[in-house]
């Protein structure tokens, strides 16, 4: 019986330890924060970005105006300078009004992401 106990005991520690090395390669790309931030009531927006807490592999980001008109950027998706963010580059300074940006992510470890958050243009004047 002693030798079943011990045995058995054995078998949950390396359950255990590899139940532990597994998480974090199910882990996705962490969203580390966005610009501006969700909820921001900013005065200017020329750049839209999201960014990651590590590296993703391709992703797509759309920036609609309140009417759900997805506006055209003049560069748009992975930052080729840096990996871990994506952005939305428009070629001037976006109106006043509500934002709603959505964006698609495919990690490191093939899950993909996806998420939306949302902001306000509220320029001076």
């Amino acid at each position: 019986m002693k030798r079943y106990l011990s045995r058995a005991a054995a078998a949950a520690a390396a359950l255990a330890a590899v139940a532990m090395l597994a998480v974090p390669a199910l882990a996705h790309a962490p969203v580390t924060g966005t610009s501006p931030k969700n909820g921001a009531t900013v005065s200017k927006v020329r750049t839209v970005t999201v960014r990651f807490g590590e590296a993703v592999v391709t992703g797509k980001i759309t920036v609609y105006k309140a009417s759900g008109k997805a506006l055209s950027a003049k560069e748009s998706g992975l930052n080729p300078k840096n990996k871990a963010r994506l952005r939305a580059v428009f070629a001037k300074n976006l109106a006043s009004g509500k934002y709603t940006v959505k964006w698609r992510a495919l990690a490191d470890d093939g899950h993909h992401q996806k998420g939306t958050f949302h902001f306000t243009v509220k320029a001076a004047g």
